[in-house]
């Protein structure tokens, strides 16, 4: 492998590392917003078809937001577009909503709390 291909990987690491920081600093910011406004956390408990749907709108929501994050990303530049023959726009990390799903899914207070209530319904020890 000649000097080329390594910077060109190298460069490709870089734009890889800086759209996994973008999409994680997203999740952080939406789930701090779905938190504090949108999702409540109730302290009672309610029926177990109750907490199931209201579990599924919340991941619902999170779906969609990811969506729109993922499309929003897509339009920030990248310090790290054609250095070294790199081209940003064909980056996978960029059109797939799984990460920052993933990463939504792993910030969210909210989701975290509804399954601990569905554990608790079922006797489930956390």
């Amino acid at each position: 492998m000649d000097l080329q291909h390594i910077l060109f990987y190298i460069t490709k690491s870089l734009g890889i590392a800086f759209v996994t920081t973008l999409q994680f600093i997203y999740a952080i910011i939406i789930n701090m917003f779905f938190d504090k406004y949108l999702f409540h956390d109730q302290k009672q408990q309610y029926s177990l078809l109750y907490e199931f749907l209201y579990l599924c709108l919340i991941l619902g929501t999170l779906a969609i937001f990811s969506f729109f994050g993922r499309k929003i990303i897509q339009q920030i530049p990248s310090p790290f577009h054609n250095l070294n023959n790199f081209d940003h726009s064909k980056l996978k990390e960029l059109t797939g909503t799984s990460e920052i799903t993933g990463f939504m899914l792993l910030t969210s207070g909210i989701v975290a709390n509804r399954v601990d209530n569905l554990r608790k319904l079922y006797h489930i020890k956390v």
